[in-house]
């Protein structure tokens, strides 16, 4: 209870904090019609973004979200859905290249632990690889900052950080 309290205060300070860098800014999201992506796109698309680059595998997903967002009348930003898959890095690589993203939110993961049970090599290649093409990329590029919302990946990236400096 405390932590989940605490966890939405953080949350609130994020987005206060952080909503005029989102502002005119172009944004990716990665795993964009998730449960976790799908959120995140309706919040962040309200602090009016240049534009928002929504970044999904499945097709159905990808149509519910770029639907949702674009019948909210008082958002004025450029959607952007492109189908696709973080494991393809040469595909990954030119939407990096065409959009030039100055923030990036990695929310594509299988999370679901039966499915990740299941499919053991599928899991590993997305939370694994596929979290880092996005996180190479955004190193490569110029953008302002990335967030992962998988723990395992912050930890690695802020690693990553940390020896750069």
């Amino acid at each position: 209870f405390v932590n989940k309290k605490l966890s939405n205060r953080e949350i609130d300070f994020f987005y206060k904090e952080n909503s005029k860098i989102f502002n005119n800014s172009t944004i990716l999201i990665s795993g964009a019609g998730g449960s976790i992506g799908s959120e995140l796109c309706k919040q962040i698309s309200l602090f009016k973004p240049k534009k928002i680059i929504l970044f999904e595998l499945s097709e159905i997903n990808l149509f519910n979200i770029t639907n949702e967002i674009n019948r909210i009348k008082s958002i004025e930003v450029e959607v952007i859905s492109i189908l696709g898959n973080v494991n393809n890095y040469l595909f990954l690589e030119k939407v990096f290249e065409i959009y030039n993203p100055q923030i990036v939110f990695h929310a594509a993961a299988i999370k679901h632990v039966s499915i990740a049970e299941n499919n053991i090599l599928q899991c590993a290649e997305t939370n694994i690889m596929g979290s880092k093409n996005i996180m190479s990329l955004s190193c490569g590029y110029c953008f302002r900052f990335v967030i992962s919302l998988q723990p395992f990946v912050r930890i690695f990236f802020l690693h990553h950080l940390i020896r750069l400096h």
